[in-house]
């Protein structure tokens, strides 16, 4: 298992528009190998994979699909919960 030095958890409900230029942040960091992003899908009716395909190269990044809108303190405990 890997150990990262910072989790970003990005809770995400229809966010497409903004999702990109999220990634794109996190990526110009000095060491986005040491990096990992969840995006915690509060049930969205957007699809993500396209955009985190372009990015999956360069930093790693997991999505976790909330099975009901919770809102996004329960999208954030959840990616949390998946932090390693």
């Amino acid at each position: 298992m890997n150990k990262y030095f910072l989790t970003i958890v990005i809770p995400a409900y229809n966010c497409r528009s903004t999702l990109t230029n999220a990634l794109a942040s996190i990526v110009m960091q000095r060491d986005c190998n040491e990096i990992e992003v969840i995006i915690a899908d509060d049930c969205s009716t957007e699809d993500y994979t396209d955009i985190i395909s372009r990015f999956n190269s360069i930093i790693n990044i997991k999505l976790v699909r909330l099975d009901k809108n919770s809102g996004p303190g329960v999208a954030r405990q959840v990616g949390i919960d998946n932090a390693t």
